[in-house]
């Protein structure tokens, strides 16, 4: 059952308007939030439309930042006014996570458009918690494709203003990161009789046409074997709730074309390559087995322990075809080990580099962009536990243990020295309940930590030190 690529429908429609917010003025909208700090003045009660009767119940109501109480004002009481006390400290993810409750209450009753405005706030953190929310209303508004024969019939969010006498400064960014996020959410949450290799294959043939980029298609007549749509474990067949969910196994490709997306939005100066690695691993007579010795892309001979762990094996492949055309830096996203998730949760999702001084870059834009990641070690010494007596490497090791830690190793030896790295395992990719704002259980994880990565200027330039002891020169 194809659907269309909803590219136009990314996002709600925001505008920015007027400070001023009168009776009238909220009257026409259909819900409204409105941040106050934890002390407001009379100014800011005698700013506010039905400010005496705000006041009496923010007295009453409010006793700490973060808390919130909502009330229906305006002729007839049609409109929804959701009144919180804005926290003056908190970090990027807890902002992100109170706006993810505010934004699923102010979208309850389904309205058509929405006012979210700021009163004597101090300028930084209001800045902050508006742009919070923006993100969390867009990814609430936002709707999967659905393949009901009689859907529910929903009125849609069909705008966003957001009354502010100057243009958040992080507004732009915010939009082009939801894009990208609803994007790979979109495309994770497919069906896979809809987004099955030859789908995906059409899926990103209309992309790239609608976004002017260029495209190549690796056939079978050039690769064996590249990429996961779906992933039944091959011959070492997952049991029935390890396979439920395998359609969601493509989620890394996803979370790549996402940040394109993003960076596309944003007419980012950037050359980027985003490679997919797209194919389904099936049981079959042609199906790959326990002991065998493949042969990977850049040569390097690979005795296979477990079918399962195909994720490595093309991506593999699909790291040494992008090393090959030199590029300064790469990173891969892939939803690649269960270990990962037992280290961290589904609240972080790990990160491997081949440029640990990185380390703390790496973690901060991780902070900053409330898709919080942890570095975990890449020591050499790890290699010992994938050595082979017929092969160059052991595709993954026979006990499961430090398993994130081993792909890694494994994929490592994909990417040359002098190209830097980050690998991310989407531990965070899915969670039942959400993340942060994302209500949904598949997250998107990845799209505003790569924007905001990028940003900080990952991968740093080599200092003139490192230079003359002999480290590999910046591509």
């Amino acid at each position: 059952m194809p659907t269309r690529l909803p590219l136009d429908q990314l996002l709600v429609p925001v505008r920015q308007i007027g400070a001023r917010v009168t009776v009238a003025r909220l009257a026409r909208y259909s819900s409204a939030l409105v941040f106050l700090p934890l002390a407001p003045t009379e100014a800011d009660f005698g700013a506010l439309p039905h400010g005496a009767v705000l006041r009496g119940l923010f007295e009453q109501k409010v006793r700490k930042a973060g808390d919130c109480f909502h009330l229906r004002v305006g002729t007839r009481a049609q409109t929804l006014l959701i009144v919180a006390c804005l926290a003056g400290e908190a970090s990027t993810f807890e902002r992100l996570q109170a706006a993810g409750k505010l934004a699923r209450s102010a979208l309850d009753g389904e309205p058509q458009t929405l006012l979210l405005w700021q009163q004597g706030c101090e300028a930084q953190a209001a800045n902050a918690t508006l742009t919070a929310t923006v993100a969390a209303l867009e990814a609430a508004a936002f709707r999967f494709a659905s393949f009901k024969s009689k859907p529910k019939a929903r009125i849609p969010l069909t705008r966003i203003d957001i009354a502010s006498g100057r243009k958040l400064p992080e507004l732009d960014l915010t939009l082009a990161t939801c894009a990208g996020n609803n994007l790979a959410r979109w495309l994770t949450a497919l069906p896979p009789s809809t987004l099955d290799a030859r789908g995906y294959r059409r899926y990103l043939q209309e992309f790239a046409r609608h976004l002017k980029l260029g495209f190549k298609f690796y056939g079978e007549a050039e690769l064996k074997r590249l990429g996961i749509c779906f992933d039944t474990g091959g011959t070492n067949l997952k049991p029935h709730k390890g396979m439920l969910d395998m359609h969601m196994d493509m989620e890394g490709s996803a979370v790549a074309l996402g940040s394109l997306y993003a960076l596309h939005a944003l007419r980012s100066p950037m050359p980027v390559d985003c490679w997919l690695a797209i194919t389904e691993n099936l049981i079959g007579p042609l199906a790959y087995k326990p002991q065998e010795v493949v042969r990977a892309h850049n040569g390097t001979t690979i005795q296979v322990i477990h079918t399962d762990a195909e994720g490595r094996m093309v991506l593999a492949d699909a790291l040494s075809l992008a090393a090959a055309r030199k590029p300064r830096a790469i990173i891969d996203y892939a939803t690649l080990t269960g270990a990962c998730v037992y280290a961290l949760t589904e609240r972080y999702s790990g990160a491997f580099t081949n440029r640990p001084q990185t380390r703390e870059l790496i973690e901060a834009a991780g902070s900053s962009s409330g898709e919080r990641v942890w570095c975990f070690p890449m020591d050499a010494d790890f290699d010992t536990d994938l050595e082979s007596s017929v092969a160059d490497v052991l595709q993954c090791a026979t006990e499961g243990k430090g398993d994130h830690i081993l792909a890694a190793r494994f994929l490592n030896r994909f990417v040359p020295k002098d190209i830097a790295w980050l690998h991310i395992d989407l531990a965070a990719g899915s969670r039942h309940g959400g993340l942060a704002h994302i209500a949904t259980e598949i997250t998107g994880f990845g799209v505003r930590y790569t924007l905001d990565l990028l940003r900080r200027g990952w991968p740093p330039a080599p200092s003139p030190a490192s230079k003359a002891a002999g480290a590999p020169a910046r591509k």
